[in-house]
């Protein structure tokens, strides 16, 4: 684990390497990637967490505005869900995943299947 994930992210950081790694996914190469990851989950999180109980729209003198926790939440998200999609961390990245896993059929593959 790098020095630079923060202990919130720790738990997250381990949960990620053990599915990661159950799925044939991990590579070195990949640890700053996934330690970002981690980083951005706790601050999802923690955005959560203080949207909690509070109003989604803020009053304001001229009407009101989107709660600033949203706004952390959805960029967030984006990026959550970006990398999820990168290392096989949602169903349909999954599918993608054990679709590119499979080899290609082969001309004589179909002359086969006819046959027997």
């Amino acid at each position: 684990m790098p020095a630079t994930v923060p202990k919130p992210a720790k738990p997250i950081w381990r949960r990620v390497i053990r599915e990661l790694k159950a799925m044939g996914l991990l590579a070195e190469s990949d640890r700053m990637a996934i330690a970002r990851y981690c980083e951005w989950l706790v601050e999802w999180l923690r955005a959560r967490d203080a949207l909690a109980g509070e109003p989604q729209v803020l009053p304001t003198q001229s009407g009101g505005k989107v709660n600033p926790y949203i706004n952390v939440m959805v960029k967030c998200e984006q990026w959550l869900h970006k990398f999820e999609g990168e290392f096989g961390l949602s169903p349909s990245a999954r599918t993608r995943i054990a679709m590119a896993d499979q080899p290609e059929p082969r001309a004589d593959d179909e002359v086969l299947l006819r046959i027997g």
